[in-house]
């Protein structure tokens, strides 16, 4: 299997969120993020 036939995944989490995160990492709050599969776009708010 060549590298282009492999799927690709994305996920983007803005930096102060993702500082956030780093923080308490056992916070059950939800952040936004930008998951990427196939060029296609999910939001999760």
């Amino acid at each position: 299997m060549s590298t282009s036939q492999l799927p690709l995944y994305a996920i983007y989490i803005h930096p102060n969120d993702l500082q956030e995160l780093r923080r308490d990492i056992w916070n059950d709050d939800l952040v936004p993020a930008t998951f990427t599969f196939q060029k296609k776009n999910f939001i999760s708010i």
